[in-house]
């Protein structure tokens, strides 16, 4: 005889024994949940199956032959229409969804993390790609009417024997010329070898010609309005301001003063008297020598403003080339 016993945990964790006893020789049968009888059947010599219920779950006994033998299984029946599958399906629904919409999620997030390496690295490989390519570089040559008036220049610049013509936009992000650009001002201008017409003008960068004229127009205005000066000595104090701080410094008195509203434009304000710093000689009659080391330049007001003294008053501490 053949027997077998299986054990189904139901709710609260109860127990459920079923057991199934089933003769080799005469085929009855014998089915029983927790000693009780559920089904008796008699000369059981093929496949067959039999269904209960244990609470609401329904659950089955299979008895399958397969050649000489006879094999017995026990599962519950998820398929048929009862009351705790269609719970059971609707439960498994809702999870479905909330593990579909997770892992959707989780694709969604994998694909614009992608999407933004993608952009991030392929602007990366574009900025490469532009400090590579502006590689050659000459100098332009800017034509405008009056800057205060436009928001853009136009420069020109020769590759060869082409000439190009581009447009710089003054933005906010812009920053200020060293000095009021002027029709036929010269600056270095990089461009693409491959695309000579892909070019870049930088305002901060004048030509030494440009300098040059620079300093000529400093020393000019400097000169027109304190002749008593020694013009070697001018040039020559501008020269070191422009070596060590480039146009920016000297190009300040050149600037026109700005005012909003109706207020009054700032009055100028007197340099402060030069301080002693290591290696550098206190010369409170030099006061352009100190301002070439301030840090901080004073606000920008037309040369005129400043006397003799407070800018560029030489006297027998001067410097010397």
């Amino acid at each position: 005889m053949s027997q077998y016993t299986w054990t189904y945990v139901g709710g609260g964790g109860k127990n459920y024994k079923v057991s199934l006893f089933h003769g080799r020789k005469t085929g009855h049968v014998l089915l029983l949940l927790d000693g009780h009888i559920l089904q008796i059947d008699f000369s059981i010599r093929d496949s067959k199956t039999y269904a209960f219920f244990i609470e609401d779950e329904f659950c089955e006994v299979h008895l399958e032959r397969k050649g000489e033998e006879m094999y017995y299984f026990f599962e519950i029946n998820k398929k048929v229409d009862t009351p705790r599958n269609r719970d059971r399906r609707k439960r498994d629904r809702k999870y479905l969804g909330q593990s579909l919409a997770f892992f959707g999620l989780l694709v969604v997030l994998a694909i614009v993390a992608s999407l933004a390496f993608l952009s991030y690295d392929k602007k990366l490989d574009q900025k490469r790609m532009q400090a590579s390519a502006y590689s050659d570089s000459t100098k332009a040559w800017v034509q405008l009417d009056t800057l205060s008036n436009s928001s853009s220049i136009r420069y020109f610049y020769v590759v060869g024997a082409d000439t190009y013509s581009q447009f710089y936009f003054f933005d906010r992000d812009s920053p200020p010329p060293d000095f009021p650009l002027e029709t036929g001002d010269e600056f270095l201008v990089r461009f693409h070898p491959a695309r000579p017409d892909l070019g870049r003008i930088y305002l901060s960068q004048p030509s030494p010609e440009q300098v040059r004229k620079y300093i000529d127009k400093v020393a000019a205005l400097h000169l027109s309005l304190h002749p008593e000066d020694h013009p070697p000595h001018v040039r020559c104090t501008l020269e070191q301001a422009f070596e060590r701080h480039g146009p920016g410094r000297p190009g300040r008195f050149l600037l026109p003063k700005r005012s909003s509203g109706s207020q009054s434009a700032p009055q100028p304000k007197l340099l402060p008297p030069p301080r002693s710093r290591p290696g550098i000689p206190a010369n409170p009659r030099n006061p352009l020598l100190e301002l070439s080391y301030r840090k901080s330049p004073p606000n920008s007001v037309p040369l005129e403003n400043f006397s003799t003294f407070q800018l560029f008053n030489f006297g027998s501490d001067h410097p010397t080339h």
